[in-house]
C-alpha cells in the first residue's frame, strides 16, 4: 500500500509543471501579438523610411553650414578670395630691379666650398636695393637657396647683431654656396685680411689692411725703437707673434691691443671708406648648388625673375 505522503508530492509536483508551461505559452503568445501589431504598422519599412529621413536631413545641415560660414569680414566662404588670389607674382614676371642688377658665376667644379655668384648693382640704381629674401636657384639641380640677414661689422670671439642685407648703388655681393668661415653673413671692410690667417675664404681677402705703424701714427706714438720694430710686422698679421722680442712693454702692450682684426676695427670703423662695398653672403650648404652647363636664376623677395645666366 502506497504511503499517503508520496501521492501527495507527486500530485503537487504535476500542477507546478502545469503552470509553468501556462506562464511560458502566454509569454510567447504577448510576442507574437507585438510582432503582428508592429509589421501591421508598417514594420522594417517605416523604420527606414525614419532612418533615410534622418540622414538626409542630417546631410542637408552640414552643407547649409559649410556655405553659410562667415569670414572674417562677415561675407560668406563663397565670397572670399583665396590668400593665393594675387599674392605672389609669376616666376616669369621681371623685376623692377632687372635693369639694375647683373650676376656671374665663378667656374663651377662641384665644390661647395668653392662655388659662388657674384651679383652687382649697378651704380644707376636709383637707390639702395634689399636683397634679403632673394632667391637663387638652379635649373638643371632644381635646388634653391635664400638670402638672409647679415653682420654689418662683425668682430672675432663676439657675437654680433644681424640686419638685412642692402646694396647701395655700385655695391656688390658674393653669394657663397658653402658655410661662414666666422658664422656669419657680413660686410667685408678693410680690416677682413685679418680674417685670412685663421680661416681660408674663397675668395681670399686681399692683403691691404692698414700697416701697424700707420695705426701707431694714428695713435701718436713717438717711440723710434717702436716704430722701426712695427715695420717689420706685415700688414694683416696678427702682432701676437711678435710680443716677445718688442723694445718695451708699452710697445708689447700696443702690439697686443691694435694689431689684430678687433684691434684694427676699433681703430678704423668710424673713419671714411671703412666699408670695401663687398658683402660675403653665405647659404651654409655642404654640397653644391649647380654643375655644368646650368643656368642659375636669380628673383626677388616677391618671386619675380631679376636676372639669370647660364654656363
Amino acid at each position: 500500500m502506497t504511503p499517503p505522503f508520496t501521492n501527495s508530492s507527486q500530485c503537487i509536483s504535476s500542477r507546478t509543471h502545469g503552470g509553468i508551461l501556462v506562464d511560458v505559452l502566454i509569454v510567447i503568445g504577448i510576442i507574437v501579438l507585438l510582432w503582428f501589431l508592429w509589421v501591421a504598422s508598417g514594420g522594417p519599412q517605416h523604420f527606414n523610411t525614419k532612418r533615410s529621413l534622418l540622414l538626409d536631413s542630417s546631410k542637408t545641415e552640414d552643407s547649409t553650414s559649410t556655405q553659410q560660414t562667415p569670414s572674417s569680414t562677415g561675407n560668406t566662404s563663397s565670397d572670399t578670395k583665396t590668400p593665393s588670389s594675387k599674392q605672389t607674382p609669376s616666376s616669369t614676371e621681371p623685376s623692377p630691379y632687372a635693369s639694375y642688377v647683373s650676376i656671374s658665376v665663378n667656374d663651377p667644379g662641384g665644390d661647395a666650398h668653392s662655388e659662388y655668384v657674384t651679383l652687382l648693382v649697378s651704380p644707376n640704381a636709383p637707390s639702395p636695393i634689399s636683397i634679403t629674401g632673394w632667391t637663387l636657384t638652379s635649373g638643371t639641380l632644381h635646388k634653391s637657396v635664400a638670402v638672409e640677414s647679415g653682420s654689418i661689422t662683425p668682430l672675432r670671439g663676439q657675437i654680433t647683431a644681424t640686419q638685412a642685407i642692402t646694396l647701395t648703388p655700385g655695391q656688390r655681393a658674393i653669394l657663397l654656396t658653402g658655410r661662414s668661415p666666422i658664422g656669419v653673413s657680413f660686410l667685408s671692410n678693410i680690416c677682413s685680411g685679418y680674417l685670412n690667417e685663421n680661416q681660408q675664404f674663397m675668395p681670399p681677402f686681399p692683403i691691404s689692411c692698414p700697416s701697424a705703424t700707420d695705426s701707431a701714427r694714428t695713435y701718436g706714438v713717438s717711440d723710434n725703437d717702436c716704430l722701426a720694430y712695427l715695420s717689420i710686422i706685415p700688414r694683416c698679421t696678427d702682432g701676437t707673434t711678435f710680443l716677445a722680442n718688442a723694445p718695451s712693454s708699452i710697445c708689447a702692450g700696443f702690439i697686443e691691443q691694435k694689431i689684430s682684426y678687433n684691434g684694427c676695427v676699433a681703430t678704423y670703423e668710424n673713419r671714411p671708406r671703412f666699408s670695401t662695398g663687398q658683402w660675403r653672403v653665405y647659404f651654409g650648404r655642404m654640397f653644391p648648388l649647380w654643375w655644368r652647363n646650368d643656368t642659375i636664376t636669380l628673383r626677388d623677395a616677391d618671386g619675380r625673375t631679376v636676372t639669370s645666366t647660364s654656363f
